[in-house]
């Protein structure tokens, strides 16, 4: 596989605020797997209004926010929205995705994976026109950093019983790998929309925490 680097980071000064450091590593869970997709990222700090900007190459950028704005603390978010928009040309706003009070995948609340997800799915649906460099590569090099995480051997002692099942050892890893390979091969955006899920969220499973 080709080696591909994380998208450069911001050009600004900003870089040197006590404020932005905070805020790009209490998000750093969000930017670095955009990062990683091969978009620059950004902490947008606006009026004490903080939001995670990702830029796209035709001009847009995702805006990715709590409904208003980011709290400084991740822990103190109630649910994410993800807006396609454009600085001079409202015309172009989407929303992605909306787990806040009210939205549509308000069941997800604050989880980040499938808001990840959510925008992985849109990226690959849009890329056509969005024309993402080394795209497919990215998002290989996207599920194998997924994929590379250890599972406990000793985790068969209790199966998950979440929604989404986890991977709680090797072999279940193994099998959601190789239905992440299908779903790769035919297209199906809902099925990898799901495995992202499961392998992003596995490290909170109750499963594997009630390991020794």
């Amino acid at each position: 596989m080709k080696n591909l680097a994380l998208a450069p980071l911001p050009d600004h000064n900003r870089r040197d605020d006590p404020l932005w450091q905070k805020l790009w590593h209490n998000y750093s869970h969000v930017i670095t797997p955009l990062r990683t997709l091969g978009l620059v990222t950004d902490v947008e700090l606006c009026g004490g209004e903080y939001n995670v900007v990702a830029d796209l190459p035709d001009g847009t950028h995702l805006l990715i926010a709590a409904g208003e704005c980011l709290p400084v603390d991740p822990a103190e978010l109630a649910g994410w929205t993800v807006i396609r928009a454009h600085h001079d040309n409202p015309t172009v706003d989407y929303l992605v995705y909306d787990s806040t009070d009210g939205g549509d995948q308000a069941a997800n609340g604050s989880a980040t994976a499938p808001m990840l997800g959510a925008i992985t799915e849109w990226l690959i649906r849009n890329e056509h026109h969005l024309h993402l460099p080394d795209f497919h590569l990215r998002i290989e090099a996207l599920l194998a950093s997924l994929q590379a995480a250890p599972t406990r051997p000793e985790a068969t002692k209790s199966a998950c019983h979440c929604l989404f099942a986890h991977p709680t050892n090797d072999a279940e890893r193994a099998a959601l790998n190789k239905d992440l390979d299908y779903a790769r091969s035919i297209g199906d955006l809902f099925g990898i929309q799901v495995a992202l899920v499961r392998l992003t969220t596995a490290s909170d499973c109750p499963a594997r925490k009630e390991q020794p």
